[in-house]
C-alpha cells in the first residue's frame, strides 16, 4: 500500500512483469559470467598440474557454524592436508562496481581467516576479470582494492 500512494500513475501488470523479467535476466546472467569465471580460473591451475576446485568449508564463528563457500582451491601438497594451501575468490566486474568487489573481498577474507586456525599458512588470491573496456584501469582496480582492505583492516 506504500509503494501504491506514491505512485503518480497506477503499474500495469504488464510493465511489472516485464520489469521483474528484466532484473531476473540480469541476474542471471551476472551468475553466469560469474560461474564462467570461477570454471575458467579452475581450469587453467588443472592444466598446469595444480588440483584445483571449488571446495565449502564449515567453521565456528562466535559460537554459530557457517559455511563459506570458495570459488575454487588449491590443497597442499604435503600433509596436513586439512585446510586449503591457497584460497582464490574470482569475480567479474566493471569499474563502476569496484568499490562493492573490494568491501565483499575484504569480508570474505576475514571470514574465512576465521575458518582456519592456521591462516597464516594460507595463500589467498583474488581473480577480478573486467570487461576488454574496463582492460586500460586494471592497475587502478588493483591499487583501489588493496587499499579498501588495508583501510577495512585498520578500522577493526
Amino acid at each position: 500500500m506504500v509503494v501504491k500512494e506514491h505512485l503518480k500513475h497506477p503499474l500495469s501488470l504488464e510493465t511489472v512483469l516485464c520489469k521483474f523479467y528484466k532484473n531476473w535476466k540480469e541476474h542471471q546472467r551476472r551468475h553466469y559470467r560469474g560461474r564462467w569465471a570461477e570454471r575458467l580460473v579452475c581450469e587453467v591451475l588443472k592444466k598446469h598440474d595444480y588440483s584445483a576446485g571449488k571446495i565449502k568449508v564449515k567453521c565456528e564463528d562466535g559460537g554459530r557454524e557457517m559455511e563459506r563457500e570458495i570459488d575454487c582451491a588449491i590443497p597442499p601438497i604435503k600433509p596436513p592436508r586439512g585446510q586449503p594451501a591457497v584460497i582464490i575468490q574470482v569475480r567479474y566486474g566493471v569499474m563502476k562496481d569496484l568499490v562493492k568487489r573490494a568491501k565483499e573481498f575484504s569480508a570474505e577474507f576475514d571470514e574465512i581467516l576465521r575458518c582456519f586456525p592456521n591462516h597464516d599458512k594460507v595463500k589467498f588470491v583474488v581473480v577480478y576479470f573486467t570487461p576488454y573496456k574496463d582492460q586500460q584501469t586494471r592497475r587502478t582496480i588493483l591499487e583501489k582494492s588493496l587499499e579498501r582492505g588495508e583501510r577495512q583492516r585498520k578500522e577493526v
